[in-house]
C-alpha cells in the first residue's frame, strides 16, 4: 500500500489513539484533526478523529455543524469519554478546543 504525506505526519507526531492505550469508562484530551465526518446531522455528529477514532458529538443545531464542517482539518484538543474498542476507538465528546482559524505551524 502506497504511504501518503498525511500518513507520514500522523506517525511522525505519533497523533494515532490505538485501542490499547486507553481504557474503556475513561476520559482522556485528544490531540489531532478530523480527518472524516460520517454523519453530520445535528444532535449526533459522528466524527473520525486521526484516522483511528470515532466520536460521537452532540452538536444540537445546524450552524454548530457548520463550524465544525469549516475547521474540520484544523488541529484541536478532542475530550473524548471512551466508549469502546475494536481495530478503532469508539466515544464521545462534548467538548473540542480549536486553535485561532488560519493559523499553521
Amino acid at each position: 500500500m502506497l504511504e501518503t504525506n498525511h500518513d507520514k505526519l500522523f506517525d511522525a507526531f505519533n497523533l494515532a489513539v490505538s485501542a490499547t492505550d486507553v481504557e474503556v469508562g475513561k476520559t482522556y484530551p485528544i490531540y489531532g484533526r478530523i480527518t472524516r465526518i460520517l454523519s453530520d446531522t445535528p444532535g449526533c455528529v459522528i466524527a473520525e478523529i486521526n484516522n483511528n477514532m470515532l466520536l460521537t458529538m452532540p452538536i444540537p443545531n445546524e450552524n454548530g455543524v457548520t463550524l465544525l464542517r469549516q475547521r474540520c482539518f484544523d488541529w484541536g484538543i478532542f475530550v473524548a469519554h471512551i466508549t469502546g474498542r475494536d481495530e478503532m476507538v469508539h466515544g464521545t465528546c462534548e467538548t473540542v478546543i480549536f486553535g485561532k482559524p488560519g493559523i499553521t505551524h
